[in-house]
């Protein structure tokens, strides 16, 4: 693979594009690349397929932008030790109630099936074409605070009622749209002539059978037929009335702490670590109280700077020889 990277070319897999990707890229699949430091071309097509199902089932089922801290409680990273290519996909929490499916993990030779993409900007997704650093990805689920609580309520509720991986992605083959490319607003509102809205009713029906095909291309299972009277998705002709769960904390909304939930076994630090004695007396060195500046007790200092030389010249801890200046 040449290409360059000073350039807004974009190396594009056909793999990827089947799997719903297309530029300019969403802005979920820019905050996910973000948030784990990857790049496009470090996704298997099937972390495509994934990224792509969640961001319609945010959609067109909940009605919200897909949600980066919602993706986690129901996805943690991986990572393949297989070059720059191709080396990092998602897992589904254990555990969790999620819409059930059964994915095509094989896509044999995709690596050599790929063009170039210019979008006429640079785009974080592109990267620098180095390997991710995996060892500082942050696994953990976030906290449910009572919008996530809300969401996976909503959720268990779609999947109780018989909601699958197949109809997911069945409606935007349906609908001939890619999950992961840029659109505001959502698609759903969408009556534009092309693509990133919804096309217009004259072209946006695929024949049934090759919705089956497609559909078994990037789940490689057949397409289930939907339960009796499950609830349509959202869509131009039945919109999202309105927002029910709230802003969302990973669009800039309200922080949120994150420690729970990792199958790897791996948490977040929920307070900053302890100080190690060192950092214990240096800080109480080089503390100077706001307002105290002109008020330091000069023999208070030499005999910390004696304290320093002493401890320089032994195995012993530091030892603070004054007292800490405290507010009252």
């Amino acid at each position: 693979m040449c290409f360059s990277f000073d350039t807004t070319e974009i190396p594009v897999f056909e793999s990827h594009i089947i799997c719903g990707f297309n530029l300019p890229p969403s802005k979920f699949l820019e905050r996910v690349c973000k948030f784990y430091k990857i790049e496009l071309i470090h996704l298997k097509p099937q972390a495509v397929s994934l990224l792509s199902l969640f961001s319609t089932l945010c959609e067109c089922w909940l009605g919200i932008a897909p949600s980066l801290d919602l993706w986690r409680v129901y996805h943690e990273p991986c990572y393949y030790s297989s070059g720059l290519v191709g080396c990092v996909s998602f897992n589904r929490r254990r555990n969790i109630v999620y819409p059930p499916f059964a994915y095509r993990r094989s896509w044999s030779g995709y690596r050599w099936k790929y063009l170039l993409m210019d979008d006429s900007q640079k785009h974080d997704i592109k990267g620098k074409g180095t390997l991710p650093y995996h060892q500082g990805w942050i696994k953990a689920a976030p906290v449910r605070d009572e919008r996530l609580k809300r969401m996976v309520a909503k959720v268990t509720e779609l999947v109780t009622n018989g909601l699958r991986g197949e109809h997911i992605v069945e409606e935007y083959v349906r609908r001939c749209f890619f999950p992961l490319q840029h659109r505001e607003p959502l698609a759903m509102f969408g009556d534009g002539p092309r693509n990133p809205k919804w096309l217009p009713s004259e072209v946006d029906k695929i024949p049934k059978e090759e919705v089956k095909r497609r559909v078994y291309t990037i789940l490689e299972s057949d397409l289930q037929p939907r339960p009796e009277g499950f609830p349509e998705p959202y869509s131009v002709a039945n919109p999202a009335s309105e927002d029910i769960f709230g802003p969302d904390p990973s669009e800039g909304g309200a922080e949120s702490t994150m420690v729970l939930d990792s199958s790897s076994s791996e948490k977040e630090p929920s307070v900053a670590p302890k100080k190690s004695s060192a950092e214990e007396f240096a800080d109480d060195i080089l503390t100077v109280l706001e307002g105290q500046e002109h008020d330091v007790d000069q023999q208070s200092l030499e005999e910390k700077v004696a304290a320093v030389k002493a401890t320089l010249m032994s195995d012993a801890p530091p030892k603070s020889s004054a007292p800490k200046l405290r507010l009252l």
